[in-house]
């Protein structure tokens, strides 16, 4: 695994580098090839008035006899209350960690789930090939602390817009229709819009997103849903 990180508080760059092989040996019980590239980026718009722009791309293929599947979806494992009314796909949990054909996938580490693209399931899409981009616009929402509630810090908010798809031989094209209808359909696109705010409480990073399904063949597809979780980056 290769890591280049030189962001500072307002800007800079992160990057990741990482490839993983289980070679075709006999006391091996999978063989495939895995690769993973991320990289993150952050530009510093108004220094002064700490607003950000973030971008990060993500990318990842697995070959070989037992290729690995990536699942793309969802605000993250840390998600503490939502109102979607499961956090995992059902399509994914059926076909894939219920599924004999599949053993391994019945235990959790060893399923690649990807994040975030918010407003949907987790392992909404899944496939040997994945790819998610994800834009952040990071201002500041009140400045000051709370007089009254010394538990909280400054608070800010986030515009964001994600996107993602995943593929197993042939990549689906973004500007094909039938790429982004059928939801249930492992393969595909997947897009989504929302705003939320950020905070610290008791110390902890909190998110608070509200976000809506997007199509760009067809515009908002869904009702607003909301997801609370922890972190401070994507």
């Amino acid at each position: 695994k290769y890591v280049w990180d030189n962001t500072s508080y307002l800007n800079g760059n992160k990057t990741f580098l990482k490839y993983e092989v289980t070679p075709n040996l006999k006391s091996n019980d999978f063989v495939y090839k895995k690769l993973k590239f991320d990289t993150r980026h952050y530009i510093a718009i108004s220094p002064k008035s700490n607003i950000i722009l973030a971008t990060r791309l993500f990318i990842s293929r697995s070959t070989g006899k037992n290729a690995r599947l990536f699942a793309i979806g969802g605000s993250g494992q840390n998600t503490f209350a939502h109102s979607d009314h499961a956090l995992l796909n059902p399509v994914y949990r059926s076909e894939i960690m219920d599924n004999p054909e599949y053993p391994e996938y019945q235990y959790l580490f060893m399923n690649n789930f990807e994040y975030p693209v918010r407003g949907y399931h987790i392992a909404q899409k899944f496939g040997k090939h994945a790819m998610i981009f994800n834009l952040e616009l990071r201002l500041p929402f009140l400045i000051y602390y709370f007089p009254a509630i010394k538990y909280f810090g400054q608070i800010f908010g986030t515009i964001f817009v994600d996107a993602g798809v995943t593929w197993d031989d042939n990549y689906p094209q973004f500007s094909d229709k039938s790429n982004w209808f059928d939801i249930d359909d492992h393969t595909g696109w997947i897009m989504s819009y929302g705003l939320g705010p950020r905070f610290y409480f008791f110390g902890v990073p909190w998110k608070l997103d509200y976000v809506w399904q997007y199509n760009p063949h067809e515009g908002t597809i869904s009702s607003r849903s909301w997801y609370l979780s922890l972190g401070v980056d994507f």
